[in-house]
């Protein structure tokens, strides 16, 4: 029995010295650890892995890991070029009037005193600007197509269908992952419906009255985002399929620049219904907030081209 005892004390005894052993020899050289080549594989690819992403928020790829994945060769990259160059000068008086518009509505909204005549007129403007400027995006999409080889096409659609399931994932694991607050997703952070009534202190009324607002809109407006869903998805099965008819193509596009107008003259409309809905007070904290949102916005591009 004595023989044992002394058996199993020296036993838990050499165990324990060795267990000191090893814990002095880690503090020593923590480099070499039993935990290192994982730490440090880690690291490693971290650090020698391709600079892809543009940026460490949303993990955009950057122009030239997406010219380097389809294979972009030198020449396509100086046509590619040419074509945006073009698309530049023509739309340059577009763009710059839409900027001004867009501009001039934020100021009438940070003012705090609506004015649903001169936001009308300016909401016509913004519907034919817009117009001009995606026929010619559209273009310029088909343009850039058609530089592209068999190859790079299949290598496109192999993409699209990895961000499509990507982007369902995501959307998947945030559904699973949300909780009733301020937000509505873990991944955009951005406020639920009930947060910003409550924001802005809307009434029950209120609620009632921009249900109903919203209802009509969804019903004037449905067969236009059908017939919109239902192009995309045409040319988004077309780019699948690795095949690409200029011609269809551009006539899908000519069907989109007619209705996109149509819906978006319904979504300015909708704004605009709301607005009017709202009281003095309301306004101001909806200009304070439009304030606070390009001050973090622009706060985060300044953060990330710094970082």
């Amino acid at each position: 029995m004595n023989n044992r005892r002394l058996l199993v004390w020296s036993m838990v005894t050499l165990l324990a010295m060795g267990a000191m052993v090893a814990i002095s020899g880690a503090q020593s050289s923590p480099g070499t650890s039993s935990t290192s080549p994982v730490i440090q594989g880690a690291g490693s690819q971290q650090s020698d892995s391709p600079k892809e992403f543009g940026g460490p928020r949303h993990c955009r790829p950057s122009l030239e890991a997406i010219y380097k994945k389809l294979g972009i060769t030198d020449e396509q990259k100086a046509k590619i070029r040419a074509l945006r160059v073009g698309f530049l000068d023509r739309t340059r008086k577009t763009r710059m009037d839409l900027r001004t518009i867009k501009d001039e509505k934020k100021t009438v909204l940070l003012s705090g005193k609506i004015d649903q005549q001169k936001l009308s007129q300016m909401d016509d403007q913004v519907v034919k600007l817009v117009s001009d400027l995606l026929k010619e995006r559209l273009k310029l999409r088909r343009d850039r197509l058609a530089l592209m080889t068999p190859e790079q096409i299949g290598r496109i659609a192999d993409w699209k269908a990895e961000k499509a399931f990507r982007s369902k994932w995501r959307r998947m694991r945030g559904w699973a992952m949300n909780r009733p607050g301020e937000s509505a997703g873990q991944w955009h952070q951005r406020p639920s419906l009930q947060a910003i009534m409550e924001k802005l202190g809307i009434t029950d009324q209120q609620k009632e009255k921009i249900r109903a607002l919203y209802v009509g809109f969804r019903d004037r407006t449905r067969e236009t985002r059908m017939g919109l869903r239902s192009l995309r998805d045409e040319k988004k099965t077309m780019l699948l399929s690795g095949k690409m008819d200029q011609q269809k193509l551009a006539q899908i596009d000519d069907q989109i620049v007619k209705l996109v107008p149509d819906l978006l003259k319904e979504k300015l409309k909708l704004r605009r219904d709301r607005l009017a809905l709202m009281t003095p007070e309301q306004i101001g904290r909806i200009a304070d907030w439009q304030a606070e949102k390009a001050f973090r916005s622009k706060w985060k591009r300044m953060h990330r081209f710094g970082g």
